[in-house]
């Protein structure tokens, strides 16, 4: 594995990740088509087999793919190609320019995960040119949607993948060699009441009123779990609370947004009916009162064992790569993994570049230093995997 830094152009990387920070797929709306045919330029230069997946107007995933020379199962390497919203007002460079300030990257995307897809197309293209012998293919997935509903990784479990022995998620992690994840539900909750004017009060039903009742019900909620040696505990938050149309006017209707984080264990339906539990106690208490539960999103918590092989690979990998020792990190945030784990059935690892504290945020970057480890790893990774050697 010593010469893999060698085998990696940081010119074609950089240059690369500019480009896709260069196209705007903030999502909404996605727009991800243009990302998708970007990528698979690249990959079919490089002599991988190319297939754009466009389902909706804009949208679009890209799967490349390495054959191998044997008939070993295949390594799944997947990122999402869409990025939150930006306001260039707010930022100090515009989020779309892709300015370099060495060895730092600014634009919308840089961590959350462009930097991550950069690598790991690079390391793809790097294996097809220089036709390392691998006993089973490579393939890159770019997925649409992941930061609304995970719509391109559904779309990509509909393709015929054939046998996959693992996934790969290029989210970032630091570096750090991540084999679990959280799950997350989020819910809408909505309290219903009856107008009045406000100076009379009582000839209404203030449905804010009613969701603080709630709401001091959520809070006191602690659901039972089995502690995890690498995710910490379950976490609850409200994030968005509406209710009311005007100052003088009784409240009737309130709307409140809640995540809950989970664990591996926890039963996202067990949480629900427990949530429907306070709403029917809070109801058998007061006959006025009304409410609803609506599940936004469900993502599964992700866990492979920390002694499965790809873990043991990529720790091993990791610590030649990156020269320091490592040891299994877990994530609070959940990626495309929630949907393409379970659909696939696989071991899933967690790697990419760029610290995760600045996704999602004003003046995002990423350490260009980092995406070139990445892709060192990301090809040491499949040599290893696959008994390449280096």
């Amino acid at each position: 594995m010593n010469g893999i830094q060698s085998i990696v152009p940081s010119s074609e990387l950089i240059t690369l990740l500019q480009q896709l920070i260069r196209i705007d797929s903030c999502n909404p709306p996605g727009c991800e088509e243009p990302v998708a045919e970007l990528l698979a330029t690249v990959m079919d230069k490089a002599g991988l087999e190319v297939k754009v997946m466009r389902f909706d107007k804009g949208r679009a995933n890209v799967l490349g793919r390495l054959r191998g020379k044997g008939n070993a199962p295949a390594i799944l390497f997947s990122g999402h190609l869409d990025t939150v919203p930006a306001d260039k007002n707010q930022w100090h460079h515009d989020p779309h320019a892709g300015i370099i300030e060495h060895p730092v990257l600014h634009g919308r995307g840089t961590v959350d995960m462009k930097g991550g897809v950069a690598a790991m197309v690079m390391a793809c293209s790097i294996l097809a040119r220089t036709k390392m012998k691998l006993s089973g293919d490579v393939l890159f997935a770019g997925t649409a949607g992941e930061e609304v509903d995970c719509i391109g990784a559904q779309q990509l479990l509909t393709q015929n993948l054939g046998p996959v022995a693992g996934l790969v998620v290029g989210e970032p992690t630091s570096l750090e060699v991540v084999p679990a994840h959280k799950g997350a539900l989020w819910l809408t909750i909505t309290t219903t009441g009856k107008a009045a004017h406000g100076s009379m009060p009582e000839q209404g039903y203030n449905a804010i009123l009613a969701m603080q009742r709630l709401i001091e019900q959520l809070l006191a909620y602690h659901p039972t779990y089995q502690k995890h040696p690498l995710l910490g505990p379950p976490t609850l938050n409200l994030g968005v609370i509406q209710g009311g149309v005007k100052t003088n006017v009784v409240a009737d209707r309130c709307v409140l947004h809640v995540d809950l984080r989970t664990l591996p264990g926890q039963d996202h339906q067990v949480l629900l009916q427990d949530i429907q539990a306070m709403i029917d106690t809070q109801q058998s208490e007061d006959p006025s009162f009304r409410a609803s539960v609506h599940t936004e999103t469900d993502r599964s918590p992700v866990e492979t064992p920390p002694d499965d092989r790809l873990i043991q690979t990529a720790l091993e990998v990791g610590q030649s790569v990156l020269a320091h020792s490592m040891v299994p990190k877990g994530m609070s945030y959940f990626t495309d993994a929630s949907v393409l784990a379970p659909g696939l059935g696989v071991p899933t690892l967690i790697f990419g570049p760029g610290d995760e504290r600045l996704a999602h945020q004003v003046d995002e970057k990423i350490d260009l230093r980092s995406v070139q480890l990445a892709a060192n790893f990301y090809v040491a990774l499949v040599q290893e995997y696959f008994g390449c050697g280096g």
